[in-house]
């Protein structure tokens, strides 16, 4: 039945789904509706409208009498289906109605300032709706000036952090999660950086996981501003002392091959780290962590284990990529460490170069500036392995690390110098702060000098070292052939040469022997109540001033105080380029003869004779007797010259 008004009904009748209803409000509002669109309408919602059975039949029973809806209420039949949650709300000023779950509704304000950022055609105007500035492309960063300063400030945002696990990481030890992780590092970069979160576990990779994609020609394109964090460095009785239970451990199962690491930053690259991760190269990889051109990296609590080549192994590229001016400089390393070292020539912490070693590495890159704090470095411990090994490196800090070598192994070195061929300056200027090490410093420095302070020691004794490049600021042992700044009262200091040097300055020559060189040539020694010139014959292994004018030593003997030259002893006044140079001069020779006036005038000789002048109290009396004046000889017996002889006050005639 179609078009009839229910109100004038004169009985109840039956619909059809398909029938139109007109159905009036209380406040007179009428709309218009199919009776399907009633079937989720309550009964209590209308006045005499009975709902009968209509899901199935389609069919809804209508009572005489007027039909009305609830005051102020949307009329579901007159709304699709997806909407007629909505008929549940009440409309208010200044309020949006919206869905708060499948089949209900509410409603939450809308204010005017609401309503005015809404009505803003562009994201500009929004922004201005806001009273917000734009950032930069990534919204790394924002630079404002205050409201009524003059200074603009740099707001950075604070770096993102990622699980790894959203990425399908599984840290099973099963799972091989190399494509998970480099799908990681891919979505990170393309977000701008941040900090990747590893789960605990073990993390199984095929093969070398890398970071950045440098090469000799270009520098890295992506994972700049990437820093990958794990939970702890692992539990083992060999290192219960630095590792943690609940550990992430990124285990090595690739092709074995000792070129290969377990991680790898491919530079040039900046601003990239590693924290709280263990690193297994499972005999396989030949290194734990290759760090190739990186600049202001930060490396905590990593430990790498198993490795066959090297624990740490930082290298740059052939040469500087376009654009890139720094080498692998400026990175920390806090507290890391490396153990079960799986070769026993493998060697701990390499600091090098990729240059061509033939080639100079002045304007060239190469390790430089990098600090590494505490930790203990496991090496190999045979011959050929070294727990620091430095070439191609310099201004390097390594302070408070102790290399040990692994097990019982013999005959490597806890330091390895390797002078650079096409620079022998390099390495030069590296330092190393109060390490500890059992077996040794090898190899040769750099001309460039390095520092040790003190020299490497294992409980108290000091090791050998053969190498005058290499300077310490403290002493303490017995060594050979190196040359201290500062002594430490220490005995056993053997003799040196100061030959090598080219600098003015002090040095300790022997046990309680201070030297002075200048210009490479040692000029006095300072011992014990004396001050003594160095020659050949005074046991200093040096040619020094040893002429005939120059002092040997000043000494103090009880209370006398004793002037000893191997040549004459002169005081000299007047003197303008030299000792001798004046006219005024007091000399005593080596032959016992003292003068003065440039040596023109004796006034003792050979045999002690002092001569008097007639005129003065003169010289040596004539042979001739020509001069007449007084005489005192060595018997003291005066005698006079008649002009002809000289004679005694008996009349002989003095011989």
């Amino acid at each position: 039945m179609a078009n009839t008004t229910i109100p004038q009904l004169p009985q109840a009748v039956t619909l059809s789904a398909n029938d139109l209803l007109l159905l009036s409000q209380a406040d007179g509002v009428t709309r218009k509706a199919l009776v399907s669109q009633l079937t989720n309408l309550l009964p209590s919602e209308f006045d005499d409208i009975t709902v009968s059975d209509l899901a199935s039949v389609g069919r809804l029973t209508v009572a005489d009498g007027p039909v009305s809806l609830p005051n102020n209420s949307v009329p579901a039949a007159s709304l699709p289906a997806p909407l007629v949650p909505l008929a549940s709300v009440t409309p208010a000023a200044d309020t949006i109605s919206y869905f708060t779950g499948s089949g209900t509704a509410s409603t939450t304000a809308l204010t005017s300032f609401a309503r005015t950022l809404l009505a803003g055609t562009s994201a500009a105007a929004m922004l201005t709706t806001l009273g917000a500035l734009a950032t930069n492309g990534d919204a790394s960063s924002l630079t404002i000036t205050p409201y009524g300063g003059t200074v603009p400030i740099l707001l950075t945002k604070a770096a993102a952090t990622y699980d790894a696990r959203a990425f399908g990481v599984k840290a099973d030890g099963t799972t091989d999660d190399w494509a998970a992780l480099n799908a990681a590092l891919d979505a990170i970069d393309a977000l701008g950086g941040g900090f990747l979160i590893l789960p605990v576990g073990v993390i199984s990779v095929s093969d070398t996981l890398t970071i950045g994609n440098g090469s000799n020609s270009q520098q890295s394109t992506k994972h700049h501003g990437i820093v990958i964090v794990g939970q702890g460095s692992g539990t083992g009785s060999e290192v219960s002392n630095v590792e943690i239970s609940g550990a992430t451990r990124i285990v090595y199962n690739g092709t074995t091959s000792t070129s290969k690491a377990v991680i790898q930053f491919a530079g040039p690259l900046h601003s990239v780290g590693l924290i709280n991760v263990t690193l297994d190269a499972n005999s396989k990889a030949g290194i734990g962590q290759l760090n190739c051109h990186i600049t202001q990296g930060r490396f905590d609590r990593v430990v790498v284990k198993n490795f066959t080549s090297a624990g740490y192994y930082l290298t740059t590229r052939t040469g500087f990529p376009t654009g890139v001016a720094y080498g692998n400089a400026d990175n920390t390393f806090q507290q890391c460490y490396a153990f079960g070292a799986a070769s026993s020539t493998a060697d701990g912490i390499v600091l090098t170069s990729g240059v061509s070693t033939a080639t100079t590495l002045a304007g060239n890159p190469d390790s430089a500036r990098n600090i590494f704090t505490g930790g203990t470095i496991f090496y190999g411990g045979a011959s050929g392995s070294a727990g620091c090994r430095v070439s191609g490196a310099d201004n390097n800090l390594l302070q408070e690390v102790v290399f040990l070598p692994t097990g019982s192994n013999t005959g490597g070195n806890s330091f390895y110098f390797t002078q650079w061929p096409g620079s022998t300056a390099f390495p030069l200027e590296n330092a190393f702060i109060n390490c500890t090490g059992i077996q040794g410093i090898g190899g040769l420095s750099g001309t460039g000098k390095n520092i040790f302070w003190p020299l490497p020691t294992s409980d108290g004794v000091t090791q050998p070292l053969s190498d005058t490049n290499i300077i310490s600021l403290t002493y303490g042992g017995s060594m050979a052939n190196v040359r201290a700044l500062f002594a430490d009262g220490s005995a056993g200091a053997p003799a040196m040469s100061f030959a090598q040097e080219t600098v003015s300055g002090f040095y300790r020559k022997a046990s309680n022997v201070i030297t002075a060189a200048i210009s490479s040539t040692d000029v006095f020694d300072i011992r014990a109540n004396e001050i003594r010139g160095p020659a050949a014959t005074s046991g200093a292994g040096v040619t020094g001033y040893a002429g005939s004018t120059h002092i040997y030593s000043m000494t103090r003997s009880s209370n006398d105080a004793r002037i000893a030259g191997f040549g004459s002893v002169i005081i000299a006044t007047g003197a303008t380029s030299g000792p001798t140079s004046g006219t005024n001069w007091f000399q005593v020779s080596n032959a016992g003869v003292v003068s003065h006036n440039a040596g023109t005038n004796t006034i003792v000789d050979a045999s002690s004779h002092l001569c008097l002048r007639s005129y003065t109290f003169a010289t040596l009396p004539s042979a001739s007797g020509a001069v007449k004046g007084v005489w005192v000889s060595d018997r003291n017996k005066p005698a006079w010259a008649s002009g002809s002889s000289w004679y005694y006050a008996d009349g002989t005639v003095a011989s």
